[in-house]
């Protein structure tokens, strides 16, 4: 099969030299490539995505083993002599697909596929692939097996030559796995049917029962304890993770002897200065841009006298539509303003009229002040998020979900659900982050004049790309087309921010540095404060917060389904104890 493919491959050179169309040649496979890689992939993801996650197949695969022994007799004893020559190659597998190949001999999918050559040897390429992946050898050593050759190459360091740790060992065959996962979904079932070969394999909807189909496979070639390369390699991995637990895992961080920096990593140098510095310019930027923005204008605003009703969960509303604040129609003060101003050297409006090249500029500000508040958020309000739970925070309710800003007691909090552990244990858990003051002073400015007046120059101007929506953060991207700030789009935010540093930050690393230094200073801190059991009566608010039951660990908290969310008195004094961090160090 080897010297069938090694011809193919010599022979459409022959043909690319001759007829000098290689470069056209590979511009329609690159097409070809993108359609069939675009549509293979939803499948094989959604499929792949519920195969073995790990080694943790044991008990399944005796059970559907048992189900399917006697129908996989016959198959198991017609592949003995698979491999025997290469005379042979072309009939390797073809038992697995019964009788239908002579059947569906012309039947192909409505699919942009190369042709002539070309597609000979993808077909050839593939079924090569698959002799790899479906080897069984009836001794039951797995010797002979060139996948299981490649994984003990696999485990040896490119450089040093050395023995890879089951730390490090461990993802190459995970890495392995899912593609071979993805080689045995179109194995099992073929988008298309494969007709250069020499026995032809059927597209996928010429089986009666495709679940059947995949099943059968899957318990022949793909569960722990087959006497196949997946198998092998399940049980590596399997053998592998119980050594990592043995030997615990790696660390990757080292503090400087002063405790002033550490590395993460092997070059990732990370100064507490930093902390100090990004703190204090994130929040700068902020109010600069917004005094910017506000158009010379500074209103009064007192976060105390605001109030927000948190048990109010009507679809679309936040503490801004309250009419005891008195926020609604504050556009109406910055367009009377704007008529007389202007924006970074531009009129705003003249003879009556907004002009749309400087009215675009105040737009286009607007999603840059909402990019920087994000990352005056993230590095300021406490232990950082994941980045799927803070580029998607809510401004108002929604049909499914609630909002995720509040005001209370004057400051401006921020609570996200913390879904991973909801999942898990099937408790709800959640983060309550409180924004510095000043800071918040910034964003109630944003969100009461800034936002409400960019709505309604997107509307004048018929830009409905820059409209609001639920979300606080919204898509930074040239098109607007996302409905809220992804994580890739906060990473090169963060990135930004801090590319004077010598190590650029991102989500990631800032989260695991944050952490770090949390660990190591703020439980100094903790200790001359008593959140849960005070001294006396004469505090009624640690007697109330004694008397929640909540536990504390970090800065997640488990909600009853009585009391609600967590007490406001300690999340404010752990996100203070964070902040504080800041101006001791």
């Amino acid at each position: 099969m080897t010297h069938h493919v090694l011809s193919l491959a010599s022979r459409l050179q022959d043909e690319g030299e001759a007829d000098g169309a290689v470069s056209d040649d590979q511009g329609s496979d690159s097409s070809w490539c993108e359609q069939s890689a675009s549509k293979r992939g939803e499948s094989t993801e959604a499929d792949g995505a519920g195969e073995d996650e790990g080694s943790n197949e044991e008990s399944e695969a005796s059970d559907i083993s048992n189900d399917f022994s006697d129908a996989e007799t016959t198959v198991d004893e017609a592949s003995d002599d698979d491999e025997t020559s290469d005379d042979n190659d072309d009939v390797f597998c073809e038992e697995d697909y019964g009788s239908h190949g002579e059947q569906q001999s012309s039947h192909r999918r409505s699919v942009s596929l190369p042709h002539g050559t070309r597609l000979e040897l993808a077909e050839a390429l593939f079924q090569l692939s698959m002799m790899f992946w479906t080897h069984q050898c009836q001794t039951g050593v797995l010797d002979s097996s060139a996948l299981v050759h490649f994984t003990a190459v696999m485990g040896i360091h490119r450089t040093s030559l050395a023995y890879r740790s089951a730390y490090n060992y461990t993802p190459s065959l995970a890495a392995l796995m899912w593609v071979g996962r993805l080689f045995f979904l179109e194995y099992a079932l073929p988008l298309c049917c494969y007709e250069t070969l020499v026995y032809v394999w059927p597209a996928r909807n010429t089986y009666p029962s495709q679940p059947e189909r995949l099943q059968a496979i899957r318990t022949k070639y793909m569960l722990r304890g087959c006497h196949t390369p997946i198998g092998e390699i399940l049980e590596l991995k399997a053998f592998g993770k119980s050594i990592i637990k043995r030997e615990g895992y790696r660390s990757n961080l080292t503090w400087s002897l002063d405790g002033q920096s550490f590395t993460i990593g092997n070059d990732k140098v990370v100064h507490l200065s930093d902390f100090c510095t990004a703190h204090r310019d994130a929040i700068w930027r902020v109010q600069e841009q917004v005094d910017e923005m506000m158009l010379g204008w500074k209103p009064t605003q007192d976060l105390s006298t605001i109030a927000d009703d948190l048990t109010n969960k009507v679809p679309g509303w936040c503490f801004l539509d309250s009419p005891e604040n008195g926020f609604v129609g504050t556009y109406k003060a910055m367009t009377r303003r704007a008529w007389l101003s202007s924006f970074r050297g531009a009129a705003l409006a003249k003879a009556g009229q907004w002009l749309s090249c400087s009215c675009l500029t105040y737009l286009e500000a607007g999603i840059e002040l909402a990019t920087k508040i994000f990352v005056a958020l993230h590095l300021t309000a406490g232990l950082p998020g994941r980045g799927t739970e803070i580029t998607s925070i809510r401004l108002r309710n929604t049909k499914l979900a609630t909002r995720n800003v509040f005001v209370r007691e004057g400051q401006m909090l921020i609570v996200i659900s913390y879904s991973k552990s909801r999942t898990s244990n099937n408790h709800a858990f959640y983060t309550v982050r409180y924004l510095p003051k000043d800071l918040a002073c910034s964003v109630l400015a944003y969100l009461t004049y800034i936002r409400p007046f960019i709505d309604f120059l997107a509307n004048r101007l018929e830009l409905p790309q820059f409209w609001s929506n639920q979300f606080l953060f919204p898509d930074p991207g040239a098109k607007h087309s996302r409905k809220h700030l992804t994580s890739t789009q906060a990473t090169a935010a963060l990135r930004l921010f801090t590319s004077q540093l010598r190590t650029p930050w991102t989500l990631s690393l800032y989260r695991q540095a944050a952490i770090a230094i949390a660990k190591r200073y703020i439980s100094e801190l903790i200790k001359k404060k008593n959140f849960y059991y005070p001294t006396g009566a004469s505090a009624p608010v640690n007697m109330i917060a004694a008397g929640a039951v909540y536990y504390l660990a970090g800065l997640e908290f488990p909600v009853s389904p009585i009391r609600g969310p967590p007490s406001g008195h300690i999340t404010r004094a752990r996100s203070n104890d964070d902040q504080d961090v800041i101006h001791i160090y």
